[in-house]
């Protein structure tokens, strides 16, 4: 090769060589070993596995077994912070939505969503790795509450103000705007209502959708 790099002779020190050969070494190795999807180790050929087709080492392999297993066990150990945790963010949805609506004086539908991605997302933190049929339940569940909660605060605020003008003191959750709201209900209702109700679900549904994994070895 020295005829090729320079005109030093057999005498003269080739680095361009000396170089090339370390690096063929390493292409070699490089189809013998690959890395990590997560931790970027470097797995053998003979070692981990592949995870939806790419390459895991074996104590990411393991964790990721172990977390799907978590997933699968549908989180009946988790149910009470799981439930809990979808009623803060229900709550705090329906108040977010609520006050939009009075801040505008509009009903912004759309909010709903945010109502189901709370929802979901108290229920997805209570019940950490955990998926199941209940959990998303217990989601849908709190979305509907929390679209209802969001109605009565509107209602609540309007029926106080009103009330007040004609020197009647009522609070928030007086019973008589408790009954009254459920009275009024249904005529508050319209199709669009319907709408929302979906797109709640949906957001909060989403939120617990269980993570699909295929493992091979």
């Amino acid at each position: 090769m020295s005829e090729n790099f320079g005109a030093g002779g057999d005498d003269a020190p080739r680095p361009l060589e000396l170089e090339r050969q370390p690096r063929a070494a390493a292409g070699a190795g490089a189809l013998a070993v690959e890395i990590c999807a997560l931790c970027s180790a470097k797995v053998a050929p003979d070692a981990g596995s592949f995870a939806n087709g790419r390459r895991l080492c074996e104590p990411c392999t393991m964790q990721v077994e172990k977390e799907l297993d978590e997933q699968a066990k549908g989180g009946s150990s988790r149910l009470l912070p799981a439930v809990g945790l979808g009623a803060a963010g229900a709550a705090v949805g329906a108040l977010a939505w609520a006050a939009i609506a009075i801040a505008t004086d509009l009903e912004v539908g759309y909010v709903a969503v945010l109502v189901g991605f709370l929802a979901g997302y108290g229920v997805k933190l209570g019940a950490g790795r955990a998926r199941g049929t209940s959990l998303s339940v217990i989601a849908v569940a709190w979305s509907i509450v929390g679209l209802a909660l969001a109605k009565y605060f509107i209602f609540a605020y309007v029926l106080v103000r009103e009330a007040k003008k004609y020197g009647v003191s009522l609070s928030y959750f007086d019973g008589r705007v408790v009954s009254t709201f459920w009275d009024v209900l249904p005529k508050m209702l319209s199709p669009f209502d319907a709408l929302w109700l979906i797109l709640a679900i949906g957001a909060a549904v989403r939120q617990l959708r269980p993570t699909e994994v295929t493992i091979s070895r």
